[in-house]
């Protein structure tokens, strides 16, 4: 009762996880990821100002898709609608 296991995400997010993980392999060899050095979230790593808008996402999202090799990938970055709390 006190000490019951809690799953800690959903069925449907762990098929989503799941999925991602079968598209990423089927277009990079499983070597890929060896090749690459582990991006931690700091300074040494990313050069983007400190900021809460769309602006600065959309750096970090570049950085991102550099640190990965993933440039040259249409990926793009769109701003949501603002949640209000």
């Amino acid at each position: 009762m006190f000490f019951k296991k809690r799953r800690l995400i959903a069925d449907h997010e762990a098929k989503w996880i799941a999925d991602q993980f079968a598209w990423f392999f089927q277009r990079f060899d499983h070597n890929w990821l060896r090749r690459r050095r582990l991006v931690l979230p700091t300074s040494d790593f990313f050069s983007a100002a400190k900021g809460n808008d769309h602006n600065t996402a959309l750096a970090v999202f570049a950085e991102i898709k550099s640190h990965m090799g993933l440039k040259r990938f249409g990926f793009n970055l769109i701003q949501g609608e603002t949640e209000t709390r």
